[in-house]
């Protein structure tokens, strides 16, 4: 039975082994009350995990049960996003808001921040400062990574993170970057989904408006059981009062809706997956698996506060 980890707004982490049935607090070694924002599984170790917080990356090597903080140089700040190569596990990468991109080379034992194209601190007029939401490390190429920032669009790295280039699209509002196994980028934002076929050179704009209720887009996850199956998370508006699952079985040229079988709360925000497992969360708490890659979809009963990290394994 597949393990869940949840990462909330002044709750830190929460663990489910009982695929979700029920959960209990896992914050040892750290703050009670953290601001969870990112969190991230070892790709070939289910014992460790990385959860960026209000206060810095912190890691675990025992699914959650205790955590300790990851570098000096991240103390205090506040991490959104965090990934492992699947390619070199010591290489990772945080993002952070105000929007800044820092490497490990030594497993989060130190960091260093990576340079390149300015990166906007303020959005919006200067009515919030930007952050990096999304991280993708390339799953061939470990020199290879991207970045989304909201609201100064994607990047690119193709040096193992020492410097970033802007690429594709400006001043967009970045919520999610995710890569199919062909090849193929797909990228959130508050308005659109976007398509490229060549890592982020260029962008090809998936007309969302004609399928989705609601063009406000945030996470993004392919089936585990048909990864050319791309899911994408939808609402209203952030958080917004409803939402939904919509997933494309053809790069984009068609969409139908997943049934979840509810009503959401809120704006659906993230996914996560291992076997047959899928999970979907909402930003306001609520949590929904499937258990056949996506096919078919049940709301937990557990609800918490504000979402957004989400974790499972097998």
């Amino acid at each position: 039975m597949a393990v869940i980890h949840v990462g909330a707004i002044g709750q830190s982490v929460w663990r489910s082994d009982d695929g979700g049935a029920t959960f209990r607090i896992t914050t040892k070694g750290m703050w009670a009350e953290c601001d969870i924002r990112g969190l991230t599984a070892h790709p070939s170790d289910s014992d460790v995990l990385y959860a960026g917080s209000n206060v810095g990356v912190f890691k675990s090597t025992d699914r959650g049960d205790s955590w300790e903080p990851c570098g000096t140089e991240l103390s205090g700040r506040e991490i959104w996003s965090v990934a492992i190569s699947a390619l070199d596990s010591d290489l990772i990468v945080a993002g952070s808001c105000p929007a800044g991109l820092y490497v490990s080379r030594d497993a989060g034992v130190s960091w260093t921040q990576g340079v390149g194209d300015p990166i906007a601190q303020d959005c919006f007029g200067g009515a919030m400062q930007t952050r990096v939401t999304s991280l993708l490390m390339h799953p061939t190429d470990a020199d290879t990574m991207f970045a989304g920032v909201e609201a100064d669009g994607p990047r690119r790295s193709t040096d193992g993170g020492r410097a970033w280039q802007r690429i594709g699209l400006d001043d967009v509002d970045v919520h999610d970057i995710k890569m199919a196994p062909d090849g193929t980028l797909y990228l959130s934002s508050n308005f659109e989904v976007f398509r490229s076929d060549d890592e982020g050179d260029s962008w090809l704009p998936l007309g969302i408006k004609e399928h989705f209720d609601h063009t406000y887009c945030r996470g993004m996850g392919f089936s585990p059981t048909d990864p050319s199956v791309l899911y994408v998370g939808n609402g209203s508006g952030p958080p917004g009062h409803t939402g939904g699952v919509y997933r494309t079985r053809d790069r984009g040229d068609s969409w139908e809706r997943a049934d979840v079988n509810a009503r959401t709360n809120s704006c659906v925000w993230q996914f996560a997956s291992a076997g047959e497992w899928m999970l979907a969360s909402t930003v306001l708490g609520q949590v929904y698996r499937s258990t056949d890659g996506g096919e078919n979809w049940g709301k937990l009963a557990w609800e918490f506060g504000e979402i957004r990290g989400l974790v499972c394994v097998a």
